[in-house]
């Protein structure tokens, strides 16, 4: 994303710099060590809650960028329909590296509902946790991530007779706001058919593989610095070269 991003910046000297995900951004900004970041609006929200001293420096210009899927993948024998099915003393869920963005969403459900933190937890890059999900019952994976992810299509191929996706229907989350009195989690659809081979269902006779899930926003933050120095100038760029690039944001994120 950032790269289709950059190349719609020409006029702008923008530099990439990878981390391991939203805290770590938010980390380096209230450091002043990068002018942006993007972030998942459930991860600022818990981040604010640990750090409320950080909320002069992260509530400044800020703009949704794009809508990130909750994406639960089980075991195909695992007898799995839901979230709602996972039990604390059976099922291991993999939350992705330490520190990404998928294990801090992991933490904020966990703020919602005491019950999450019962679950053993492992971290792992998603690659080793889709295998092994593929070779364990008991076994699931959170990723948290726009849709048509390259990181799912190629689960889709490879594993598609081994792994499902299966519904996040935990709906009263969606009641959950932010200090601010936004709403953290929306209530969404995977569309039929995004990944074929890992989403399978029927709905009143007819095939429909659409899945059930919660959304949360990817937000652009820039840094007080920044905006103290250079105004609001700085997010309209960003914000008029997001509209240059829809075009080939939409097949990465899947946003219609």
């Amino acid at each position: 994303f950032g790269q289709i991003l950059q190349s719609h910046l020409p006029d702008f000297d923008v530099m990439l710099e990878t981390t391991a995900g939203s805290e770590e951004n938010l980390n380096n900004l209230v450091r002043n060590q990068v002018d942006a970041i993007l972030v998942q609006s459930d991860i600022l929200n818990s981040y604010l809650r640990k750090n409320p001293d950080a909320e002069d420096q992260l509530v400044g210009l800020q703009s949704t960028l794009y809508t990130e899927y909750v994406q639960l993948i089980v075991n195909e024998d695992g007898g799995i329909a839901s979230v709602s099915d996972l039990e604390p003393n059976t099922h291991i869920v993999y939350v992705g590296p330490r520190g990404s963005g998928t294990h801090r969403a992991w933490e904020g459900f966990v703020l919602q509902d005491p019950r999450y933190g019962e679950f053993n937890t492992r971290f792992a890059s998603y690659e080793e946790a889709l295998s092994q999900v593929a070779g364990d019952a008991n076994a699931v994976m959170l990723f948290v991530a726009g849709l048509n992810s390259e990181l799912l299509k190629d689960a889709d191929r490879q594993y598609g007779l081994q792994l499902s996706m299966v519904a996040v229907d935990e709906h009263y989350f969606s009641t959950a706001v932010d200090q601010f009195g936004n709403t953290i989690y929306e209530v969404a659809t995977i569309p039929h058919e995004t990944y074929p081979e890992l989403q399978e269902g029927w709905l009143f006779g007819y095939f429909d593989s659409s899945v059930e899930t919660l959304t949360v926003d990817a937000i652009l933050i820039l840094s007080k610095q920044w905006v103290d120095t250079y105004g609001s100038k700085p997010m309209t760029l960003f914000e008029d070269a997001l509209w240059r690039s829809i075009d080939d944001i939409k097949p990465i994120v899947g946003e219609e």
